[in-house]
């Protein structure tokens, strides 16, 4: 199990399939299959938020200090940490 907020059990939730029916090196697998697909949207949407919250604040519908503030907000509630994960 690594610290990644996409744990074993919401894994295995997503996949759909029964425990007792999956190999175990396959489901490893699939779980570190579905991390890095977690991980690539999170930086997609990293980038396109960037991206707004830049264009807003270059037309001055928001300061710096909110751009800032909206993209932590966004990356803590994106990738929380193991204390406030409690997916499993």
């Amino acid at each position: 199990m690594t610290d990644h907020p996409l744990t074993d059990k919401m894994c295995l939730e997503l996949s759909g399939f029964p425990l007792d029916e999956m190999a175990e090196d396959w489901a490893e697998w699939q779980r570190e299959d579905m991390r890095a697909a977690a991980d690539w949207q999170l930086e997609e949407c990293d980038d396109e938020l960037g991206n707004i919250l830049r264009c807003l604040a270059l037309a001055g519908k928001i300061t710096e200090e909110e751009r800032i503030q909206i993209f932590v907000l966004f990356k803590e509630a994106m990738r929380p940490t193991n204390a406030t994960n409690t997916g499993g």
